[in-house]
């Protein structure tokens, strides 16, 4: 499919040539397409560059038959905004993701029947960004408008829109836990799930991955009301799915079974499985050392976060020493990476770390690193 894709914008790029007026439509199109094929195939830096030429045209074809043209500048920057996210663009994807409702919003009140789905996924997609950047409360907002919009386009055609309230539902779930509902969270998360596991029944490579996703927000959520042995069933299953996806698409699903590696491995030991836990963090921060690698901006939060799940769990089974030389590479890389990106989330990991540094290098009667815990001051209070 990757390589269709490329084909056709290599013969829509030489069509553009040679009569910009006529094709420079189909060219947008095809661009959109590859965009999307790419960030699935975990081409992340590549789908983003498409999807931003993709929107150069849209916006142009826009500026001569804004009638015309509005919707597919709408959608590709739906599309450029999920990218944006990806690769650690937080700011940007949000900026993007808000120019594509407003844009949805108008069409919708032009004709409702045709465009209300387009406004209910950028919705959904708007959601989390906003939630990322300490816009919770508005996060939340704007996910509970995505699933309205969706239980009425649900109720009209089932299997057109069930995907998308699903979707929805899972959104909102994670939404209502930062804001402390906790309870409807749970509900909410059970809800997705449910239908996750029917869509998934009529077709397992389609849907296979968000009933993974959302069996991990499930498992999370059941953590946090005190339901563990529950949480633990539910990671265990999320990962095994994750696992198969991976072993079709490294690439594509990776980032996704790393993050149910780092759950599943608190799970593990809040049910005092601790070696296991310890062996599954282990394997969490290695694919998270991996990852960052190749996308420095998008992961290296999620590494430090799993170097401080790593290190708490060595504690926990008197590894003492490697706990704090953990913690400290941990806080390391989040005092190079808080200066650019000085959001509450990261600070409040950065913080964390550091607590859990000092704490470990007493317990087994060392000396903190001086030069770390001044520079972390340093960065923290600034």
């Amino acid at each position: 499919a990757l390589a269709t894709a490329q084909e056709a914008v290599r013969y829509r790029r030489e069509l553009t040539e040679r009569n910009r007026d006529a094709f420079l439509p189909d060219l947008a199109g095809s661009m959109h397409n590859l965009a999307t094929l790419q960030s699935e195939l975990g081409q992340r830096e590549a789908g983003l560059a498409t999807a931003q030429e993709a929107v150069r045209y849209c916006r142009e074809l826009t500026e001569r038959n804004r009638d015309a043209f509005l919707p597919d500048l709408a959608m590709s920057l739906n599309n450029l905004a999920t990218l944006q996210s990806e690769v650690g663009q937080r700011e940007a994807g949000l900026a993007t993701a808000q120019e594509a409702v407003r844009y949805r919003r108008e069409l919708t009140e032009r004709n409702r029947d045709a465009f209300l789905p387009d406004l209910a996924m950028s919705l959904h997609n708007l959601a989390p960004l906003q939630s990322e950047v300490e816009h919770r409360e508005a996060g939340l907002a704007t996910a509970q408008e995505a699933v309205r919009y969706y239980q009425e386009l649900t109720g009209r055609n089932r299997d057109a829109f069930l995907p998308g309230l699903a979707a929805s539902l899972n959104n909102l779930a994670n939404l209502q836990s930062e804001v402390g509902q906790r309870e409807a969270a749970l509900a909410t998360a059970q809800e997705s799930v449910r239908y996750y596991q029917e869509l998934t029944e009529r077709n397992r490579d389609a849907f296979l991955p968000n009933l993974a996703g959302s069996l991990n927000t499930l498992a999370n959520l059941q953590s946090e009301v005190g339901q563990q042995e529950a949480a633990l069933a539910t990671a265990q299953e999320a990962v095994r799915y994750r696992r198969e996806l991976t072993e079709r698409s490294r690439d594509a699903f990776l980032p996704h079974l790393t993050m149910s590696l780092n759950n599943l491995a608190n799970l593990q030991s809040e049910v005092g499985q601790g070696e296991a836990a310890l062996a599954t963090a282990q394997e969490a921060a290695h694919y998270y050392q991996e990852l960052t690698e190749g996308n420095r901006d998008a992961f290296l939060p999620d590494l430090a976060m799993s170097l401080g799940t790593l290190g708490l769990l060595n504690r926990s089974v008197q590894l003492n020493v490697e706990a704090a030389n953990t913690l400290a590479e941990g806080l390391r890389l989040m005092l190079s990476y808080l200066p650019g990106h000085p959001f509450s989330p990261y600070r409040d990991l950065t913080r964390s770390l550091l607590v859990d540094y000092q704490r470990s290098v007493e317990e087994f009667g060392g000396k903190p690193d001086e030069a770390l815990l001044s520079a972390a001051m340093r960065v923290l209070d600034s």
